[in-house]
């Protein structure tokens, strides 16, 4: 009993900040971190998921390896944005892809808030739309670099219960994946 009271009168127990300072802090650290690795010569990974922030500075041009942003609170990406690998947005706030965005990888943002796609988007291998709020794709998209075995993925999302897969086949030439709903 004395041990319990004694610890609960210690100072040093208790938090020196509160959580909306520790979440600031946080958010200045994860920026200074994206603009080292923008300095650095965008080179590997860029790890985001979780991340607070809401908006990826303009100046991320490339990525030369995934960016992960699964559960991120990030709502934009920037245009004329390049991922060497695969780009990850499961379970985000964003609601439109950027403009002129290549993918040389895969592209996951199943479970998404995405509506809308850029134009001239350009990815690789697979694009997982799955129970996003997609309700278009852009004639001008390209996905498959060849006829492997990559995916275009829109189960549960607004496009596979108004259209069929021969109708979107005959509307978007550039698409060389597979479709499934």
């Amino acid at each position: 009993m004395k041990l319990k009271s004694i610890l609960e009168d210690i100072e040093i127990l208790k938090p020196r900040r509160s959580s909306e300072e520790r979440q600031k802090n946080y958010t200045v650290v994860l920026q200074k971190q994206i603009q080292q690795y923008i300095k650095n010569g965008c080179e590997g990974d860029l790890d985001l998921r979780d991340a607070p922030i809401e908006k990826l500075p303009e100046n991320l041009k490339k990525v030369g390896g995934n960016l992960i942003l699964s559960r991120s609170k990030i709502k934009t990406l920037p245009n004329d944005l390049h991922v060497d690998k695969c780009l990850s947005l499961e379970s985000t706030e964003i609601k439109k892809l950027p403009n002129n965005l290549t993918v040389d990888g895969s592209v996951w943002a199943c479970d998404s808030k995405i509506e809308e796609l850029g134009k001239n988007t350009k990815i690789s291998n697979h694009l997982d739309l799955s129970y996003s709020a997609i309700k278009k794709i852009p004639e001008d998209i390209e996905i498959g670099t060849d006829d492997r075995y990559y995916y275009l993925y829109l189960g549960g999302t607004p496009i596979s219960y108004s259209c069929s897969i021969a109708d979107l086949r005959r509307t978007l030439p550039n698409i060389k994946s597979k479709i499934f709903f």
